[in-house]
């Protein structure tokens, strides 16, 4: 009895002198570097998909094609983030032109919004994917200055360029050389010497469309290898490797049944990024060398993205709306990030996700807007505006 006494009554004192110190272990653990990254990617990740979950939707677009201009369109997305930004401008907004403008206007607000929040590893990732409107920009400019056009170029208020204050004096540059100097400049080093060694061909070779359409193809093959290259060094690295990878397969499918749908194999040939992921070289070109759509069509049902390919055929057979082939692939690379959405949320996966996002809303306004405004068939358009899950 003595003995059961007194293990009750030095029970509570036992508790007292380890839960302190197991407290302050625990503590210490949860506020160690390593673990802080946790909690910061937790917050970020309230944030982020708190942000998603204001995007404009396919069901958004469904409502919005039944209107009649852009005032009223605008008012079907008011409790989106863009929409109501959007809305504050709509008065500005008389054009497509404008519209385009003020999109992306609202992505470098945003962007610059969320990056003030993103842990070191998220930041890295961020500052690799927004240098493809450098080149977007880039390949702005380049066009002009070989096709000599006369047309103004609109550039797009994002990336290393816009960061660094130069992309006035992009917009204003009158040789190719100029291009490579203000890319190097921004940091663009790789970028800026691949631009360098096409500058003699653009002298030499007779097509200068097909130089041009050559360096913008080595361009892309660079960005989305620095791309994967750095998946693999990032944490999430399950979810990112396969995202990026099945952006860049979808990409090089896209461009392969446009050229056989258009009889320019060779042309689609050439077009295909040099970097690949699940979809190698050898099965792009078995796919090139179809003899029927429906050769094409058993080849692509016998990859992993036999629905995407069925969708993006049937677009480009009955549309040719690359909004909506973009759309495709961002919903596709999406799902792979989706399909392990619990181990997502505490890396740099949860932040690649939501640029993808911002990616569909962007593409799913200006085609709502382009229906609208062009008074496209919007039966046709509708059938193309499910979301993909």
């Amino acid at each position: 009895m003595n003995k059961a006494l007194t293990i009750a009554l030095s029970f509570p004192l036992l508790l007292t002198i380890i839960i302190p110190p197991a407290f302050l272990f625990i503590l210490a653990l949860f506020t160690s570097m390593k673990y802080r990254r946790y909690g910061v990617y937790g917050s970020l990740a309230a944030s982020l998909k708190g942000k998603e979950a204001k995007c404009v939707t396919e069901v958004h677009v469904l409502e919005a094609l039944k209107k009649k201009s852009f005032a009223d369109a605008v008012e079907v997305f008011l409790n989106t983030e863009i929409g109501s930004y959007l809305s504050e401008r709509i008065a500005t907004i008389t054009t497509f032109a404008d519209l385009e403008e003020n999109i992306w206007n609202y992505l470098s607000y945003d962007i610059a919004y969320i990056e003030k929040y993103l842990p070191e590893e998220a930041l890295l990732l961020l500052k690799q994917y927004l240098v493809k409107y450098d080149l977007a920009n880039i390949k702005q400019v380049l066009r002009r200055i070989t096709e000599k056009s006369i047309h103004p170029t609109k550039l797009v208020p994002l990336g290393l360029i816009y960061e660094q204050g130069l992309l006035k004096k992009l917009d204003e540059a009158a040789s190719i050389d100029e291009i490579a100097d203000i890319a190097k400049i921004a940091g663009l080093y790789d970028y800026a010497t691949l631009i360098e060694e096409y500058i003699k061909k653009f002298t030499t070779e007779a097509n200068i469309k097909s130089v041009r359409s050559e360096l913008e193809k080595k361009l892309d093959s660079m960005y989305y290898s620095k791309l994967l290259s750095l998946s693999l060094k990032l944490r999430g690295r399950e979810q990112l490797l396969p995202c990026i990878g099945t952006y860049i397969d979808l990409l090089n499918l896209s461009i392969v049944v446009r050229g056989v749908l258009s009889k320019d194999q060779a042309g689609a040939a050439k077009n295909i990024l040099d970097v690949t992921y699940i979809l190698h070289h050898d099965v792009l070109k078995s796919m090139l060398e179809s003899r029927s759509l429906d050769e094409l069509v058993e080849k692509i049902e016998r990859t992993p993205y036999a629905d995407a390919g069925r969708k993006i055929m049937e677009i480009f057979r009955l549309i040719g709306d690359v909004l909506l082939v973009e759309k495709v692939i961002l919903d596709y690379s999406m799902r792979r990030i989706k399909e392990t959405v619990s181990t997502v949320l505490l890396t740099p996966a949860v932040l690649l996700h939501y640029l993808l996002a911002k990616e569909k809303e962007i593409r799913l306004v200006l085609l709502t807007f382009r229906v609208v405004g062009e008074k496209l068939p919007v039966e046709v358009y509708s059938k193309f505006l499910k979301e993909i899950r």
